[in-house]
């Protein structure tokens, strides 16, 4: 080869050179673009399916908490229940009830009671005697007897108070020197070696029952069962 054509082979090498380096130069780079890209992609990938992958099995687990957190209240409200039934449902009490206290207590009291004092009057059924009795402020009482249209009597009684003896019972203190003649209603009285005492049963505000005790003058009398008069209600009433 001359010197010539080695110059021109030079030349045209240098030339196709410059020409073919920018490709090459080009390629290269786009080559380690590519590389990058690929690294940068891969691990957002792999983060993006990891936080995918944990997405649901959270969600699971704390649809799982939550599912044990309400099956553990929907137990603790079984059981609340079930603690409640069992409660009401207790065998009553064997305690014994209190005593009963007593509806009345021993008193006396002074002067005529309030309520008496007013004009009462009963018949009996079976003689159709009829009766009018009167009890004064004064403690002065008066009872009439109508034996039948020709008949009647009167008699007097002065009494100082009344003592509580029993539930709505009480006994007569008659005043000095008087009699119970007007205090025994209904019928008369006597026999050998007894004593009597008088009393009046307030029933209610408008009806009132003369009674009498008798026991042996040895005896005390029983308050508790005394031998009932007729049945007198308030006039008016």
């Amino acid at each position: 080869m001359t010197k010539k054509e080695l110059r021109l082979y030079l030349l045209i090498s240098v030339f196709a050179n410059a020409i073919l380096l920018p490709f090459f130069l080009i390629n290269m780079l786009e080559q380690e673009i590519k590389t990058e890209m690929r690294q940068s992609a891969s691990p957002s990938t792999s983060q993006s399916s990891s936080t995918s992958s944990s997405m649901p099995r959270s969600s699971t687990s704390s649809t799982s908490s939550t599912s044990s957190s309400s099956s553990s209240s929907t137990s603790s409200a079984s059981s609340t229940a079930t603690s409640t039934t069992s409660s009401s449902t207790t065998s009553p009490s064997t305690e014994a009830p209190p005593a009963p206290v007593s509806s009345w207590a021993s008193e006396v009291i002074v002067g005529m009671p309030q309520e008496l004092i007013d004009s009462w009057s009963g018949e009996n059924a079976v003689t159709g005697e009829k009766y009018d009795v009167s009890f004064h402020v004064t403690g002065f009482v008066v009872a009439r007897t109508i034996y039948d249209e020709n008949r009647h009597g009167t008699t007097f009684s002065g009494i100082t108070g009344l003592e509580r003896v029993g539930d709505h019972l009480f006994r007569y203190q008659l005043a000095a020197g008087e009699d119970a003649s007007a205090l025994i209603v209904g019928g008369g009285i006597g026999g050998h070696s007894v004593k009597f005492d008088h009393g009046i049963r307030i029933i209610d505000a408008n009806t009132i029952q003369p009674v009498i005790w008798q026991a042996s003058i040895t005896e005390d009398f029983n308050y508790a069962n005394p031998l009932p008069g007729p049945l007198l209600t308030r006039r008016g009433s």
